[in-house]
């Protein structure tokens, strides 16, 4: 199984480390794990910051974009719908 995990940053706060251990959980059981932030502070590979959009805001056209794949999976529409919205995905287009 491959997880995707998105999060603020990766070595902030609570859920922070949380994230981190959830990734380190999925990756020791042989599964493909990766966490998207907005603020990387480790050198983890598995740990991919989020772009820069064209209009300046951190990573609003990625998480659209994974929105939008989400939206599409059975089971996870709604996670993709809240997603899209929080990345104002209505806004964007």
């Amino acid at each position: 199984m491959n997880v995707l995990q998105v999060n603020t940053a990766d070595c902030q706060g609570g859920a922070d480390r949380v994230a981190v251990q959830l990734l380190r959980g999925f990756r020791e059981k042989g599964g493909g794990s990766r966490l998207l932030v907005h603020d990387q502070q480790s050198n983890d590979p598995d740990v991919l910051r989020l772009p820069p959009s064209r209009d300046g805001r951190i990573g609003k056209h990625a998480m659209v974009a994974v929105a939008e794949g989400l939206k599409c999976v059975p089971g996870l529409w709604r996670a993709g719908h809240g997603l899209y919205t929080f990345a104002g995905g209505d806004r964007q287009r």
